[in-house]
């Protein structure tokens, strides 16, 4: 009955698992049904949140639509183009101590140099790519653009990317 409750509602709480056991006549403590959780080898985790929209009927369309699309284009045609940012400055978040005492170690409060890297990758390799000091903004995502452009410039390519914000940017979008 109590692991039932968690298989229909997996963001039910202990006091809600209680709660339906009372509705049906059955009285237990939190701490009983804590205890009979865990010998059912359930344990609490933090939710994943899906959206109700990622799979609907017309986004799979548009997934399916999407794939067809890319499907008909030669590999040749295809360059995929993505960001990612480093921090230079890093450390380690574990370390050891006794037990009883918190390991510590002091280091400057400065967050350190983010450094940005824009690539174009096709299936043959590497294209382009461009590295930024900090974060890439919507004007430096343009002019990499450009810069591909130019590459390409005698050559139908398709350009692949996800959904980042700087793609959605007004100056991309005015461009692309």
């Amino acid at each position: 009955m109590i692991t039932q409750a968690v298989v229909n509602n997996n963001s039910i709480t202990l006091v809600g698992i209680q709660t339906c056991l009372a509705e049906q006549g059955i009285s237990r403590s939190v701490s009983t049904i804590c205890r009979i959780l865990k010998e059912e080898s359930f344990s609490r985790k933090r939710l994943q949140k899906i959206p109700v929209e990622r799979n609907s009927i017309s986004n799979m369309d548009l997934r399916q639509n999407y794939c067809r699309m890319l499907s008909n284009l030669s590999d040749d045609r295809l360059i995929c183009i993505d960001e990612t940012e480093i921090n230079l400055h890093t450390s380690p978040n574990f370390g050891y101590a006794p037990t009883g005492l918190t390991p510590r170690v002091y280091e400057l409060a400065n967050r350190g140099i983010n450094i940005s890297l824009l690539v174009a990758i096709s299936l043959s390799g590497e294209v382009h790519f461009k590295i930024f000091d900090g974060s890439v903004n919507g004007e430096q995502f343009k002019e990499f653009l450009m810069e591909l452009s130019q590459i390409n410039a005698n050559l139908s390519k398709v350009y692949i990317m996800d959904n980042a914000r700087i793609h959605r940017s007004s100056v991309v979008s005015a461009f692309v």
